[in-house]
């Protein structure tokens, strides 16, 4: 089995920037269907159970079988919502994606891209919510661009694809999406991915958070 990376998902990240929002940059949240996030418990991320969990992942039956000859444990949309409390409701966010073309970096506003990489940095949105203390759109879409990039669909360590940006270009579309059945899509769809050959075994992207808690609970 390879060597590992870092696990792509930093709840730890997360909930250090929600520390540093003002009053009124939680009030402009509650306009959107994520302002639970802003409650959450920070998690730190354990590689020895996740590898553990997602090596026992049968993707026959989508099921992880911690022992042999039990029934497993799953990980469904009300799980999502029993952590995270996203409710599984909305349009698909997974079919708007799709509908962006290979070259998505012409959807995103050069404001938003780093000056030198090109790319959509999280620690550069970080720094522009905390520096800038702004409370307006472009301050929502950096705060979801940056949850999606270390809670509910990371990608990346460093950065947010740029199709991701679709998603927060309607601000007020934001509250109508099913970011339940999204996260957990990109999820469970990496970790099939992965075990398909363990051999050659890679951390998964998506929301590990969701499947560690969901063990150790």
């Amino acid at each position: 089995m390879q060597e590992l990376g870092d696990v792509y998902c930093s709840v730890e990240k997360w909930c250090e920037l929600v520390g540093k929002f003002t009053a009124r940059q939680r009030m402009m949240l509650r306009g959107t269907s994520l302002d639970c996030m802003l409650r959450i418990p920070s998690v730190k991320m354990r590689k020895n159970l996740l590898e553990f969990m997602i090596t026992t992942y049968d993707s026959s039956r989508k099921r992880f079988i911690i022992r042999p000859n039990t029934d497993g444990i799953s990980v469904l949309n009300e799980d999502v919502y029993d952590i995270f409390g996203l409710r599984n409701e909305g349009d698909d966010v997974s079919s708007m994606i799709a509908t962006v073309q290979l070259d998505a970096k012409k959807i995103v506003p050069n404001r938003f891209l780093d000056k030198i990489t090109g790319l959509i940095l999280i620690d550069e949105l970080i720094k522009n919510i905390v520096d800038t203390q702004s409370y307006d759109d472009d301050f929502v879409r950096r705060v979801v661009l940056v949850l999606m990039g270390t809670v509910l669909a990371p990608q990346s360590t460093k950065f947010v694809p740029y199709r991701y940006y679709k998603m927060v270009e309607d601000v007020n579309a934001i509250k109508s999406y099913n970011w339940n059945d999204f996260t957990l899509g990109v999820c469970m769809d990496a970790i099939k991915k992965s075990v398909e050959d363990l051999e050659k075994f890679k951390w998964p992207i998506g929301n590990l958070a969701l499947l560690q808690v969901q063990v150790i609970s």
